[in-house]
């Protein structure tokens, strides 16, 4: 039998050494007594499903192959998933909002979000999609080349494409963030090898590579379409140690030009200053601790960093020292939500200040099936 979430507030009665009784609701202001307040919950199995009545278990994923993340001003979060080529966006506390296609791509693979406006890298035709935040797409523009562009940045004036024609050879277009023309192009400028990840600092005077094959992060300066040459970021080592890096596929800045960089090869998380120094890391290569496969790192204006884990399915978002994540994007129960519910209520301080609390547990899932708390004043 199919249940549904119940919570049934109503006035109620309660036998203390003193009874009284009292009709009008708290915050009406028409008595001095509090009001006694029953929530009622349904404790059962299926509080363990989500509202749409599907079971729920540790398999169970909104997201499907994320392989990047950004984040609006609101706060909302947009996951690009690989499996079926559009995009979920959640809401900052998590909640899902919607799907929204990226323009008929062939394969995307990198997203930013600049001024709420959504910039899609298609990898097929080196092509750049623009979408509101909603998903209509207002302009697309192959930028030249096929089956090589991998990587996108948005500054005010400009939209940065880097992608590679082969191992050893890659590429930074420059394009007008307008037209979406091309006015710069740096070829092999440093040698990025098969560069995957890239991205502009705030006031665009920082530009940021992450080389996969190379194992390599670059910090440069950047002023208008010129960029200077590689600082590198961390030791340059192919090693597992604090700083080392093997394998980069993302990297971002925050608002002080910390360096974010997702360490595939060591399935982790790392943090550089804004001169490239390490900071602070997590993950290891122990399988899910958290992540399996790092991939796509975006920041938000709040300085949270969010990753996608591609082989995980999952998004993660952390704080920005990297002490402490949740999960972006996993499925809700009835429970959870009721829970949620009751929270709220009883923070309400127009509730708690003129009103005694009482819970009912019940249902054929848990002994004893039914139990009865309340405090009397």
């Amino acid at each position: 039998m199919i249940r549904k979430i119940y919570i049934l507030l109503f006035l109620l009665t309660f036998v203390c050494n003193n009874s009284y009784s009292k009709s009008p609701p708290p915050g009406t202001g028409t008595s001095q007594l509090p009001a006694n307040i029953l929530i009622m919950l349904d404790n059962s199995g299926s509080m363990a499903w989500d509202l749409n009545g599907n079971y729920i278990s540790s398999w169970t994923k909104y997201v499907s192959q994320p392989s990047d993340v950004a984040v609006d001003s609101n706060g909302n979060i947009y996951a690009l998933q690989v499996s079926n080529k559009k995009i979920k966006v959640f809401d900052s506390s998590g909640d899902f909002l919607r799907n929204i296609g990226t323009c008929s791509s062939t394969y995307p693979t990198n997203l930013d979000i600049y001024n709420d406006t959504i910039y899609v890298l298609d990898y097929y035709n080196a092509s750049v999609k623009v979408l509101t935040p909603t998903g209509n797409c207002t302009k697309q523009k192959s930028t030249g080349g096929y089956w090589s562009a991998w990587s996108i940045a948005v500054s005010n004036n400009h939209i940065f494409v880097g992608g590679f024609t082969q191992r050893y050879q890659s590429y930074i277009r420059i394009l007008d963030r307008n037209s979406l023309n091309q006015v710069a192009y740096h070829f092999n400028y440093p040698t990025y090898y098969s560069m995957s990840g890239i991205d502009v600092n705030s006031d665009g005077t920082k530009f940021a590579t992450a080389s996969n094959y190379g194992s390599k992060v670059c910090l440069h300066t950047l002023s208008g379409t010129s960029l200077g040459s590689c600082t590198t970021v961390g030791t340059g080592s192919w090693g597992g140690g604090n700083g080392d890096i093997r394998y980069p596929v993302d990297v971002a800045f925050d608002s002080s030009d910390n360096i974010f960089v997702t360490d595939s090869g060591n399935r982790r998380l790392q943090k550089f200053n804004s001169s490239g120094s390490y900071v602070a890391k997590y993950g290891s290569l122990n399988y899910n601790a958290p992540f399996r496969f790092t991939w796509g790192v975006g920041v938000s204006s709040d300085n949270k960093v969010y990753v996608a884990d591609q082989q995980n399915n999952d998004i993660y978002e952390f704080n920005n020292a990297l002490t402490s994540w949740t999960k972006i994007g996993l499925a809700k129960s009835r429970m959870s939500i009721a829970k949620d519910v009751i929270k709220q209520i009883v923070q309400d301080p127009e509730l708690t200040s003129g009103a005694n609390f009482g819970l009912m547990e019940w249902g054929f899932y848990w002994y004893p099936y039914l139990k009865l708390r309340y405090g009397c004043q």
